[in-house]
């Protein structure tokens, strides 16, 4: 496998060989097409050529006294950043850049997030000398003496709601700009697609438009067979007639595939290996259709949640994965750097709703930053990942939906319902209710489903709920992978045992494990990569 990365170090000016880097997609273009068309468009219309990019990706751009190092408006693309008095190191993979950075000092704040959600927050990193250029921005820097001139923001995450649209002129406006974002997901003139299927509101939508505009595509779904998500996978690809490839995790990823991960996805959790597990079952694909970013695109789907909290820092805690108690037993250092690096980071989100300001919370952080890393993305060997709810039409009609019809997703769900009635009928994956069901069938059906639930922890029985389909628990504490856990973390490392309580943690790794697997997994990635980067040579 091969994953083409750009780098650029400033500091020996005459090092900089290319005119040109890019690393992602755009919409519509061939992957090898990317580089020339951007550089063309970027001497063409120098001062607003990125807000007409389309896509997800980084990059830089010589343009006479100037390089322009920049991302994609969401964050997908990830630009990787070292300054110093010499000049500028950037990238869009973390490890070359830490490759090129002579000082390696571990970043506190950093790990101690990364601990704690699972990924850093905002412009973090694993060392204090590497940061992450924010979503939508722009890095000049001056061509001759190799040094930063400024930084800019070119696009915001902001809501501009229309207070007189209507609904079923929104939803029709909705359907077929999501149409053309499928389309534009799909356009290339070669190749088949391979497409997430979860089962669930977003890989339906893209599963029904493309099948209804004829395009070349396998679904694929991971998991247990058995599982809810797998059985309710099988029931969207039935009805709309689609081949569909089952991916079943066995647990020997971490030492199957941990040092791939570790060089490609660094900064994401060990766990997350799993996915790699679908590698030699799409040979055939050439491009990944992900829905992985509908979560927040097309509504807020975690509002009901967000109505109960009253301030910041109960969102602060909700994206915990542990509380003080368990995380004061791995290490002793103290966690208000965190805690003022988070409230930093909302004081400067601008929209003054709190429920609004939480959903710009999940779209520049923990969806950028954790999910687009992770689940579904690009862990399918070489094949081009794209995201059709990245598409700057769509988003831009999105923030422009009112409230009341972006809570839960209201208006998407009618959309879909009203264009594919056939698939809205089937039941959502951890949930009693279907798409097209009224509110009150809902409430009648979630009561039935808390019933069962019941009954389920009695007996083991429910008609309704199959068992998940992600067992991660059970695959981190099976054999082949809990015995590379245990012989890891045990393994002496004086740079890991300065930050942490590595005896403790060494004597009481099963326990730690079977209380929280995923923080032990984030603990694991942080002890292997400063092995690797700071103790080692990398």
């Amino acid at each position: 496998m091969s994953e083409v990365h750009w780098i650029l170090d400033t500091r020996r000016a005459r090092s900089v060989a290319r005119d040109a880097g890019f690393h992602g997609f755009l919409y519509g273009k061939a992957p090898g097409d990317c580089t020339t068309y951007v550089s063309r468009q970027a001497n063409l219309a120098r001062d607003n050529f990125l807000l007409d990019l389309n896509g997800g990706f980084s990059g830089f751009v010589r343009l006479d006294d100037r390089i322009l190092v920049f991302n994609d408006r969401y964050g997908h693309g990830k630009v990787y950043l070292s300054e110093s008095a010499e000049g500028v190191v950037a990238g869009s993979s973390f490890n070359d850049v830490v490759r090129r950075v002579e000082r390696r000092t571990p970043d506190l704040i950093g790990i101690l997030e990364f601990l704690r959600f699972g990924y850093p927050l905002h412009d973090r990193t694993f060392l204090k000398e590497v940061r992450v250029l924010p979503p939508g921005c722009c890095l000049e820097i001056d061509s001759s003496s190799g040094k930063r001139v400024r930084e800019e923001r070119y696009w915001r995450y902001q809501f501009t709601e229309n207070p007189c649209a209507r609904a079923d002129e929104m939803r029709e406006r909705l359907w077929q700009t999501l149409e053309v974002a499928v389309e534009d997901s799909f356009a290339s003139p070669s190749g088949t697609c391979a497409v997430g299927n979860s089962g669930g509101l977003d890989s339906r939508a893209i599963l029904a438009i493309a099948q209804s505009k004829g395009f070349e595509l396998i679904a694929y779904t991971y998991g247990s067979p058995s599982s809810d998500a797998v059985q309710i996978a099988r029931r969207v690809a039935k009805a709309l007639r689609l081949q569909q490839t089952e991916i079943e995790v066995k647990p020997d990823f971490l030492p199957k595939y941990y040092e791939l991960h570790q060089e490609r996805r660094p900064l994401t959790t060990l766990a997350s290996a799993w996915y790699y597990s679908g590698i030699h079952l799409l040979p055939e694909c050439t491009r990944n259709i992900t829905g992985i970013y509908g979560d927040n695109t097309l509504g807020v789907h975690l509002v009901d949640k967000y109505l109960y909290m009253k301030n910041d820092w109960d969102l602060y805690n909700y994206h915990s994965l542990a509380n003080d108690d368990y995380l004061s037993r791995l290490t002793l250092l103290r966690y208000d750097g965190v805690r003022a690096h988070y409230e930093s980071i909302m004081r400067r989100f601008r929209e003054p709703d709190r429920i609004k300001r939480f959903d710009q919370w999940n779209f520049e952080n923990r969806q950028a930053r954790f999910i687009m890393e992770e689940a579904w993305v690009d862990f399918l060997g070489d094949m081009e990942p794209r995201c059709p709810f990245m598409h700057n039409s769509l988003v831009d009609l999105a923030l422009s939906i009112p409230f009341k019809w972006r809570r839960n997703r209201l208006l998407y769900q009618e959309a879909l319902a009203e264009r594919c009635p056939e698939i809205s009928r089937i039941r959502l994956e951890r949930t009693p209710y279907t798409v097209s069901d009224p509110s009150w069938l809902r409430a009648g059906k979630t009561a039935v489903w808390k019933t069962f639930r019941g009954i389920e922890r009695l007996t083991g029985w429910n008609p309704y709920f199959h068992g998940i389909h992600k067992h991660q628990r059970e695959w981190m504490l099976s054999e082949p992978n809990l015995s590379f856990i245990v012989r890891h973390i045990q393994r002496p490392s004086p740079v890991f045992a300065d930050l942490f309580n590595e005896a403790a943690i060494a004597a009481n790794v099963h326990s730690l494990l079977s209380e929280n697997w995923s923080v032990v997994s984030n603990l694991l990635t942080i002890k292997l990569w400063l092995e690797r980067f700071v103790e080692g040579t990398g």
